[in-house]
């Protein structure tokens, strides 16, 4: 969770990976799904700088296209793909966490909130549609994937 995107070689750790693995066993990935349409949109509108930009800690950066090629040519297929609420959401209605930080725990209470409700509300299977739906269309905002063996 969260790793590949700091890792020099990524081929060569999924590489490394796919050696370690059972046949019969499946790896799990997310990272964050940066330039999304969300953010992309939020800089045009606003004219922020990419904050998700982080030099030097992150080496690389995916999507859910480009990390789709990446474990492919890792010797993985995916066979399933999910997202995580995309905060950018709340960016392009004014609250803008980047520009004022104490806002990013409201964000971040506003989505678990959303959650919450959803599977009290007994609508787990609708929130996975949900977030499957957001990851079809590349908005999600971390790209989390699992794949096989070819």
């Amino acid at each position: 969770m969260n790793v590949l995107e700091h890792v020099a070689e990524p081929l060569a750790l999924l590489g490394r990976i796919h050696r370690a693995l059972p046949d019969d066993g499946v790896l799990c990935v997310t990272v964050p799904n940066d330039f999304s349409p969300l953010q992309r949109a939020f800089l045009k509108v606003k004219g922020h700088l990419p904050w998700f930009v982080c030099l030097p800690d992150h080496l690389n950066y995916f999507d859910f296209k480009t990390l789709k090629v990446a474990l492919d040519a890792g010797g993985f297929t995916v066979f399933d793909e999910t997202a995580l609420y995309p905060l950018e959401l709340y960016l392009l209605q004014d609250l803008d966490y980047i520009a004022d930080p104490s806002l990013g725990p409201v964000a971040h209470r506003r989505r678990v909130e959303f959650e919450n409700n959803m599977k009290e509300a007994g609508m787990t299977e609708v929130l996975d549609h949900f977030y499957r739906t957001l990851a079809q269309g590349g908005y999600g905002r971390d790209a989390m994937v699992v794949a096989r063996k070819k």
